[in-house]
Protein backbone atom coordinates (compact mmCIF):
# COMPACT_ATOMS: atom_id res chain seq x y z
CA UNK A 1 0.00 0.00 0.00
CA UNK A 2 3.26 2.43 0.78
CA UNK A 3 4.75 1.65 -2.87
CA UNK A 4 1.42 2.36 -4.85
CA UNK A 5 2.96 -0.76 -6.97
CA UNK A 6 -0.08 -3.19 -8.15
CA UNK A 7 1.29 -6.68 -6.56
CA UNK A 8 -0.88 -9.49 -8.78
CA UNK A 9 -3.61 -9.34 -11.20
CA UNK A 10 -6.13 -11.86 -10.59
CA UNK A 11 -7.53 -12.78 -14.02
CA UNK A 12 -10.56 -15.28 -14.82
CA UNK A 13 -13.43 -13.39 -14.51
CA UNK A 14 -15.41 -12.91 -17.95
CA UNK A 15 -16.17 -9.27 -17.39
CA UNK A 16 -16.04 -6.59 -14.95
CA UNK A 17 -15.68 -7.37 -11.05
CA UNK A 18 -18.11 -5.68 -8.50
CA UNK A 19 -17.11 -6.78 -5.40
CA UNK A 20 -14.25 -8.07 -2.87
CA UNK A 21 -13.55 -9.54 0.06
CA UNK A 22 -10.78 -10.51 2.37
CA UNK A 23 -11.51 -14.02 3.41
CA UNK A 24 -7.82 -14.88 5.10
CA UNK A 25 -4.48 -12.97 4.48
CA UNK A 26 -4.00 -15.32 1.61
CA UNK A 27 -7.69 -15.46 0.02
CA UNK A 28 -10.15 -13.16 -1.18
CA UNK A 29 -13.46 -13.72 -3.20
CA UNK A 30 -14.58 -11.58 -5.67
CA UNK A 31 -18.16 -10.91 -7.26
CA UNK A 32 -18.65 -10.10 -10.88
CA UNK A 33 -20.99 -8.95 -13.96
CA UNK A 34 -20.44 -12.56 -15.06
CA UNK A 35 -22.77 -14.18 -12.89
CA UNK A 36 -19.85 -15.56 -10.89
CA UNK A 37 -17.90 -15.39 -7.52
CA UNK A 38 -14.30 -16.85 -7.43
CA UNK A 39 -12.48 -17.65 -4.53
CA UNK A 40 -8.51 -16.40 -5.01
CA UNK A 41 -4.91 -17.83 -3.58
CA UNK A 42 -3.36 -14.57 -3.24
CA UNK A 43 0.41 -16.43 -2.81
CA UNK A 44 0.05 -17.84 -6.43
CA UNK A 45 -2.57 -15.55 -7.88
CA UNK A 46 -5.02 -18.65 -8.82
CA UNK A 47 -8.55 -18.86 -9.12
CA UNK A 48 -9.34 -21.94 -6.24
CA UNK A 49 -13.40 -22.11 -6.96
CA UNK A 50 -15.50 -20.87 -8.91
CA UNK A 51 -19.14 -20.32 -7.50
CA UNK A 52 -22.08 -20.52 -10.00
CA UNK A 53 -25.58 -20.26 -9.15
CA UNK A 54 -26.60 -16.74 -9.73
CA UNK A 55 -28.62 -15.82 -12.80
CA UNK A 56 -27.90 -11.92 -12.70
CA UNK A 57 -24.37 -10.68 -11.43
CA UNK A 58 -23.22 -10.34 -8.21
CA UNK A 59 -22.64 -7.25 -6.90
CA UNK A 60 -21.51 -7.90 -3.09
CA UNK A 61 -19.39 -10.78 -1.09
CA UNK A 62 -19.39 -11.51 2.18
CA UNK A 63 -17.78 -13.73 4.81
CA UNK A 64 -19.91 -15.38 6.92
CA UNK A 65 -17.47 -17.68 8.56
CA UNK A 66 -14.00 -19.60 7.55
CA UNK A 67 -16.60 -22.17 5.81
CA UNK A 68 -19.37 -19.73 4.64
CA UNK A 69 -19.40 -17.27 1.85
CA UNK A 70 -22.78 -14.88 1.16
CA UNK A 71 -23.21 -13.30 -2.16
CA UNK A 72 -25.89 -11.00 -3.35
CA UNK A 73 -26.87 -10.49 -6.79
CA UNK A 74 -28.47 -8.51 -9.45
CA UNK A 75 -31.20 -11.99 -9.64
CA UNK A 76 -32.59 -10.46 -6.33
CA UNK A 77 -31.29 -13.35 -4.13
CA UNK A 78 -28.78 -13.67 -1.11
CA UNK A 79 -26.74 -16.89 -1.34
CA UNK A 80 -25.02 -19.12 0.79
CA UNK A 81 -22.23 -20.98 -0.07
CA UNK A 82 -20.18 -23.92 1.87
CA UNK A 83 -16.69 -23.16 0.34
CA UNK A 84 -16.03 -26.62 1.78
CA UNK A 85 -17.96 -28.27 -1.06
CA UNK A 86 -18.67 -25.04 -3.53
CA UNK A 87 -22.30 -25.07 -3.41
CA UNK A 88 -24.64 -23.47 -2.59
CA UNK A 89 -26.52 -24.48 1.03
CA UNK A 90 -29.21 -21.87 1.04
CA UNK A 91 -31.03 -19.25 -1.10
CA UNK A 92 -32.32 -16.44 0.81
CA UNK A 93 -35.46 -14.53 -1.14
CA UNK A 94 -37.24 -11.26 -0.54
CA UNK A 95 -36.11 -8.53 -2.11
CA UNK A 96 -37.57 -6.93 -5.39
CA UNK A 97 -34.68 -5.56 -7.16
CA UNK A 98 -30.60 -6.07 -6.89
CA UNK A 99 -29.22 -6.85 -4.22
CA UNK A 100 -26.38 -4.23 -3.54
CA UNK A 101 -24.82 -5.61 0.04
CA UNK A 102 -24.55 -8.45 2.21
CA UNK A 103 -22.78 -7.50 5.46
CA UNK A 104 -22.23 -10.37 8.55
CA UNK A 105 -23.67 -8.38 11.74
CA UNK A 106 -22.98 -11.11 13.89
CA UNK A 107 -22.80 -15.30 13.91
CA UNK A 108 -26.57 -15.46 13.38
CA UNK A 109 -27.46 -12.57 11.73
CA UNK A 110 -27.20 -11.35 7.79
CA UNK A 111 -28.26 -7.99 6.80
CA UNK A 112 -28.88 -7.33 3.02
CA UNK A 113 -29.27 -4.01 1.29
CA UNK A 114 -30.97 -3.78 -2.11
CA UNK A 115 -32.61 -0.82 -4.24
CA UNK A 116 -36.23 -1.90 -3.73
Amino acid sequence: LHSGECLRMLEGHNNSVLSICRMSSSCLASGSYDNTTRIWDLHTGECVRVLEGHSGEVASVCMLSPSLLASGSRDKTVRVWDLDIGECIRVLEGHTDLVRSVCLLSPSLLASGSRD
